[in-house]
Formats: C-alpha cells, sequence, structure tokens
C-alpha cells in the first residue's frame, strides 16, 4: 500500500494498521528484506499521514480561534484602534471606524490627526508617552466628524511590541453621555441652589452622620449676624449636631429637643420634627420654627429649614387680643339686654333694705325697742345688702377686662354663675331652667368668665324665643355628662325650635332672627368653644324647641395652664 491509500481511513483504522506493521516489523518472522523494508515504510507513511491530520486539527482551531478573536475585536461595541509612533491608524476596529464616522478600508493608513477637532501635538505626545514608558496613559481629547460636529472622547493607551517595532494600542472611549450627564448634573445643581438661595426660609442640608453638606443663602446671611438664633449654626463640612450636644445646651434650653428630634428623622425613626420657639433681643421679640425632613433617596440624611413666624405669633396675639376685646363687647351687649332685669334684680334687695330701715326707725322713736327685734331686722337688713352686693359682684366679673385663664373649676360654679344672671330675666318671662348635672364633682379646664358668657347667650336666646313663641310649657334644660375626656353641656329648650334656614347660617357673624341685636352672640360663643378645644354646635328637637351642644376638656385630662 502507498502513503496516499490510508487517506480514506478512520483514525482508529489508522492506528490499528499501523500496530499491525510495528509487530510484523518487531517480530523474528521468515520474511526477506523486501517485505521487512516495505512494512517499515508502510508504517512511517501511516506516522506520516497522523501527523498530517493532526497538524489541520490545529490549524483548524487557530483558524477559528483567529475568526473569533476577530469577531470579538470587529463587532465589539468597544472601539479599538492600533497607531505607529507618528500617529498613524494601523488596525482599527469597526466600532472605531463607525466613531469616525468613515469605512474601516479608507481609516486605514491615515492619520488620526486628520480626525481631531484640534491639538494633534497633544496626541503626538500621548502616543511618544506610551511607547517610551511603555506605562498605560489617558488623553481627553475632541474628535470631529464629517459634518464638523466635534464630541469628547477618551482614548486609553498602552504599549504593545510587534514583530517589527512597538505600536501604541488604544481603547476609544466615547464621552459624550458621560459630558451630557455631568452637564446635566450641574445645571441640576445650580438649579437646586438656585431655588434653595431663593427661599426665604433658612436652609441647611445634613448627611446621614449629621455633616452640613449644602446650604441656602438665607442660612448664610443669618448665621453671619449679630444675635442669629441659636439654631442657625454652622458651615458646609461641620458637623451640625455637634453644637447642640455639646455647648449649644448651656444657651439654647431646647437643645436636646432639637437634638433628638433630627436625630430621629435621620435615623428614619420618625417622619419629621417640628419646634417652635423663642429667640429674642433687646430690639426685638422673634419667634421662629424648624422643621426636619427626611432626604429623598437612600442617601440618608435630612433638610433642616428655619422659618420665621414671627409675623403669624403677633397677627395671633393680635387676633386674640381683638377676640377678647369682641367677647367682652359681647358680655357688655347681653348686660345691655339684661339691664331691666339686672335692674329690678339689685332693686329688690334695696328696696327691702328701705323697709327694714324705715321698720326699725320707728320702731326706735316710737319708744317700742325691743332689742331681740331690732338685731332680726338689721340682719335682714344686712341679708339683702348682701344679695345685692352679690348681683353687682357677679355682674362685675362678668364685665371684667382681665387676662384669659384657662384653669380646672367646677362645672357646678359655671352654671350657677350664668343661672344667676339670667334668673330675674326667666322669672319675669315665667320660664324655669333645669339643672340636670349627673356628677357634682365634674369640672373642666377653661376660663370662667368666657365659658359664663357662652351659657348666658345660649340661656337668654331660649327664654327670648320660648317667650316669642307664646308657649305654654316654659322651660330651659341644662343637662351636663362626662364623656371620655370632655365635659358635654346640652341646652334646650320648649320654644318653637330652629327655622331650616336658619340651621346652617346661625353661628355666622352678624346673623339673627331677632328684632333686637346684631347676632354676634352665637359666633362669639363658637370661637370661645372652639379656642377651648372643644365644638358647638346645634340641632332642632325632635318634638319641640332647639338644642345646643358644646363640648370642654375634662379636668381630668392633662392639659397645661397657660
Amino acid at each position: 500500500m502507498v502513503g496516499s491509500e490510508f487517506n480514506d481511513l478512520e483514525d482508529s483504522a489508522l492506528q490499528g494498521k499501523l500496530l499491525e506493521l510495528m509487530s510484523v516489523h518487531s517480530q523474528e518472522l521468515d520474511i526477506d528484506e523486501n517485505t521487512r523494508l516495505q512494512c517499515l515504510l508502510q508504517a512511517q507513511s501511516i506516522k506520516l499521514e497522523m501527523q498530517r491530520r493532526q497538524l489541520e486539527a490545529l490549524k483548524h482551531e487557530r483558524d477559528e480561534a483567529l475568526t473569533r478573536f476577530t469577531n470579538l475585536y470587529d463587532f465589539t461595541p468597544i472601539a479599538y484602534v492600533t497607531f505607529d509612533a507618528a500617529g498613524r491608524i494601523l488596525e482599527i476596529n469597526l466600532a472605531g471606524a463607525a466613531l469616525l464616522g468613515i469605512e474601516r478600508d479608507r481609516v486605514l493608513d491615515s492619520h488620526f490627526g486628520t480626525y481631531l477637532a484640534a491639538d494633534e501635538a497633544s496626541f503626538l505626545k500621548h502616543i511618544t508617552q506610551v511607547l517610551v514608558s511603555g506605562q498605560r496613559h489617558s488623553l481627553d481629547i475632541q474628535l470631529r466628524d464629517q459634518s464638523g460636529y466635534c464630541y469628547d472622547i477618551k482614548l486609553l493607551s498602552e504599549r504593545y511590541d510587534a514583530e517589527d517595532r512597538p505600536v501604541c494600542r488604544s481603547t476609544i472611549i466615547d464621552l459624550t453621555e458621560q459630558k451630557q450627564i455631568e452637564q446635566e448634573i450641574r445645571h441640576s445643581d445650580e438649579f437646586s441652589r438656585s431655588i434653595l438661595n431663593a427661599l426665604p426660609a433658612q436652609i441647611a442640608v445634613l448627611d446621614g452622620s449629621g455633616i452640613i453638606i449644602a446650604m441656602n443663602q438665607a442660612w448664610r446671611q443669618l448665621e453671619s449676624e449679630e444675635g442669629a438664633p441659636p439654631v442657625i449654626r454652622g458651615k458646609v463640612g461641620e458637623d451640625y449636631l455637634n453644637w447642640f450636644s455639646n455647648g449649644g445646651k448651656d444657651v439654647f434650653r431646647e437643645s436636646p429637643l432639637v437634638l433628638g428630634g433630627i436625630q430621629a428623622v435621620i435615623d428614619g425613626a420618625q417622619p419629621e420634627f417640628k419646634l417652635e420657639y423663642a429667640s429674642h433681643t433687646p430690639e426685638q421679640k422673634r419667634w421662629f420654627l424648624v422643621w426636619t425632613t427626611p432626604m429623598a433617596g437612600n442617601s440618608g440624611g435630612a433638610v433642616v429649614a428655619h422659618v420665621d413666624i414671627s409675623a403669624r405669633i403677633l397677627a395671633q396675639e393680635e387676633a386674640r387680643k381683638r377676640g377678647e376685646a369682641l367677647a367682652r363687647a359681647a358680655r357688655l351687649s347681653s348686660v345691655g339686654l339684661l339691664a331691666s332685669e339686672l335692674a329690678h334684680e339689685i332693686t329688690q334687695p334695696l328696696t327691702a333694705v328701705g323697709q327694714f330701715s324705715s321698720t326699725a326707725l320707728a320702731m326706735m322713736y316710737g319708744g317700742e325697742t325691743k332689742p331681740q327685734e331690732l338685731a332680726e331686722i338689721l340682719m335682714h337688713i344686712d341679708n339683702e345688702v348682701q344679695r345685692a352686693a352679690e348681683v353687682m359682684r357677679r355682674l362685675r366679673t362678668f364685665m371684667g377686662r382681665g387676662a384669659v385663664a384657662r384653669l380646672p373649676v367646677g362645672l357646678r360654679q359655671i352654671l350657677d354663675a350664668a343661672v344667676g344672671l339670667v334668673s330675674q330675666k326667666a322669672m319675669e318671662k315665667k320660664t324655669d331652667i333645669i339643672i340636670d348635672l349627673s356628677d357634682p364633682s365634674i369640672g373642666v379646664v377653661a376660663d370662667q368668665v368666657q365659658i359664663t358668657q357662652v351659657l348666658v347667650n345660649l340661656l337668654c336666646n331660649s327664654i327670648d324665643a320660648i317667650d316669642r313663641a307664646a308657649r305654654t310649657l316654659r322651660k330651659v334644660y341644662i343637662h351636663c355628662e362626662r364623656d371620655h375626656d370632655l365635659i358635654h353641656v346640652k341646652v334646650s329648650d320648649t320654644g318653637p325650635g330652629l327655622a331650616p334656614e336658619w340651621r346652617e347660617s346661625i353661628f355666622d357673624l352678624f346673623e339673627t332672627d331677632k328684632t333686637k341685636g346684631m347676632g354676634m352672640g352665637l359666633a362669639i360663643s363658637r370661637s370661645i368653644i372652639e379656642a377651648h378645644g372643644g365644638r358647638l354646635w346645634a340641632e332642632p328637637e325632635p318634638s319641640e324647641g332647639a338644642v345646643f351642644h358644646f363640648t370642654l376638656p375634662a379636668t381630668q385630662k392633662e392639659i397645661g395652664v397657660e
């Protein structure tokens, strides 16, 4: 068999044939020399065929690897290029040619400086650095495409020793998107700073450790002023919370509250923290609000807003004073409406005093003085004087201008004061006032004069409504009971009830269904009750009359005294 005849044999058959020939050659068989040499020649031919097949397999693997590398090089989205020392392009992949905007065949052997927007000298210096130092270098530079558009790239280059010379292999990174993102971030930062600086409130931004990372112009300006509020502290880069935990607690009594509140927001223990505090100077009185909210996102931190609320506090104080003045005016108006009844209530004891005094004088001048009888007359005179004095005391208290003081007070005491002021009116109108107090010991947290004013207004309205309707049954009921932490007071009457058209507007200022009066009583009464933390409302009685309800905090509730 000649060597070409082994080409069609499988590898296993070829291997078996080789073993057979080697066995013949090695055995001591009675064969001539020519046959032996022929077997040896065939064995060598088989070995050569096997080596040829191995070489072909290796060449195939190499070609496949080269194809894979070429495909990887050409079709990767990353741009690769190889330069010689003069900056000519020796190799470039498809991504690199696409970045230049020219077909690859036209790019090869062209000078890279042709595609640069400017600064070719920097590029050549970069190539020299890479080839001389043998280290990796980078260069940011601009390319210009065929349309004239310029864009930023980065060259990441290193030396590669080819067979004939060293070359520079570079990765080209398109920085266009990165530059756009950086520009958007800069614009966003500038936009955020502009918004912060435009805000009138003082704003500081803290990171998760309490370090100030940003603040607006209002914060910086107020912080630099003499007598700045204690919460306005620190500069960018400083630990804002450190001052409150150290020296701040000696000069700012709210320091523990501010420190704990802001730290709780940073830690995520509470959604926000608010604190109002006063910071007065000899020149002016000022009040501020500290409002802390968490930073958006997952980076942690908090935004501390500091707002001057002096105008609001002063306006509230002014409104409170106006409300008190209006309430006092309403009380004076009530006294005016009750003038005849009060005059009669005072006249009665004074008339009795005059009668008792005349009797005593007659006894003395008639010579019929009896010490025991005279003592009884004097006691009657004293009682009537005390009765008149009590009427004047109630009137003076009701009309007083004293400061509003919401203190624990017995509800019975308020009821007695109100009923005492309208008792003469009720008597003249032949109307009974019936008090139903479930527990005489219950009390409310309230200003006694103001709540007495509310009750006087409600009682007078009921008495007038019953009288205008000429009712046969003439009664006003006051029912009081506890409702958890509140005291519920209900004033009902046997009058004609509330007309539907007045039911919604009856608490509006200057609204009234009377021919006399200005319509301020119920509006002021509602404002008084709401200022006490309660509620005043009206509803028609199912059978007859009207019902007014109001609630007040019970004395058992923990409420601070103002």
